[in-house]
């Protein structure tokens, strides 16, 4: 439901939004009824369930109450002929099965999903000898290869520990290869335009808009209606436990705000978990905001220096793999 309703009323307890009264529920019904018209012939019921829970607790948000509420509200005053060929695919009714190649079936399949030719530039920096063996090898060759100039989805199924997630590694690295060599070839001023600056009360921010669409098919988010493996997922990227560290001792990328974000040794800041609200505080004030008291820059001042040094005002910290750095608070 899209409105508070609460279990008890008592003087001690704290309620937001509206209270729930029939009214609002026969209002809940019939939008409902109106947005389902075109495929549900049920009549609608509404089933409550409400519980007290302790103030400090962790909110445990339901689907209709998510914050997806506002993409779904989006997507549905969006004629479905502006869907993009991935979205279309997701919310079909039907499944085209005609694309399915069962590898381990399909022989044929499989030799010609292992071509050379179809092999991806980058490669995640693992250990050679657990390295991909051939059907894992064969679905990224191919995912890659029939999603590499248009949209869509690729499914890849399998049983548990069968190597799904681990192969979600070389896909990644192969995003991140194909981004660089679309950077490489964007000089800075043609990828960022104009700064916009947001006042705030003591200080302000800001951020600079990007121009180019170099980045715009790059992206990556990892997500899941289990957002156990999700975070799992995210915090082993950056863990040193996920490369050959003997092999690439020199690996490092923004290693030390990486440490910030994760338990035991990391190489890079390559993921972050977020989703809920003490993941994305931890992002905030462990990464991206600077800690003064300890003096530790935060990533946004790391990044500030780096397109304009003349705004610091002392070097206060120095690493491994940082030269001196100041920060400026107020200018």
């Amino acid at each position: 439901m899209r409105y508070n309703i609460p279990a008890v009323i008592d003087e001690e307890s704290e309620r937001k939004g509206p209270p729930v009264i029939p009214q609002y529920l026969q209002e809940e019904i019939k939008y409902l009824e109106k947005i389902t018209k075109d495929w549900n012939k049920t009549p609608i019921e509404i089933y409550v369930v409400a519980k007290e829970v302790p103030k400090d607790a962790e909110p445990d948000t339901s689907f209709l109450n998510s914050f997806y509420l506002n993409d779904l509200n989006t997507l549905i005053n969006i004629d479905r002929k502006h869907y993009g060929t991935a979205l279309n695919s997701y919310l079909s009714l039907t499944v085209d099965q005609l694309p399915r190649e069962d590898m381990i079936a399909d022989r044929a399949h499989l030799c010609r999903s292992i071509d050379p030719a179809l092999m991806p530039m980058g490669r995640w920096p693992a250990k050679i000898q657990h390295g991909l063996y051939t059907a894992q090898a064969g679905a990224v060759n191919t995912t890659l290869t029939d999603l590499k100039n248009s949209a869509g989805i690729r499914g890849i199924n399998g049983p548990p520990g069968t190597g799904k997630t681990t192969l979600l590694l070389d896909i990644i690295a192969e995003v991140v290869v194909a981004r660089a060599q679309k950077l490489m070839q964007i000089s800075p001023d043609n990828l960022f335009g104009r700064y916009t600056k947001i006042e705030r009360e003591d200080s302000f921010s800001g951020y600079y808009e990007v121009i180019s669409d170099a980045l715009a098919d790059s992206g990556i988010v990892v997500a899941s209606n289990n957002n156990a493996a999700v975070e799992n997922i995210t915090k082993a990227l950056p863990s040193t436990d996920k490369i050959d560290a003997t092999e690439f001792k020199d690996a490092n990328y923004f290693a030390d705000y990486a440490q910030r974000l994760i338990d035991g040794e990391s190489w890079g800041t390559l993921s972050a978990p977020l989703g809920n609200a003490q993941n994305r505080a931890n992002f905030k004030w462990k990464f991206w905001l600077s800690d003064v008291e300890n003096e530790m820059p935060g990533f946004q001042d790391l990044l500030c220096r780096s397109i304009n040094p003349r705004t610091m005002i002392k070097p206060i910290y120095t690493s491994k793999n940082l030269k001196p750095y100041g920060m400026n608070w107020k200018s």
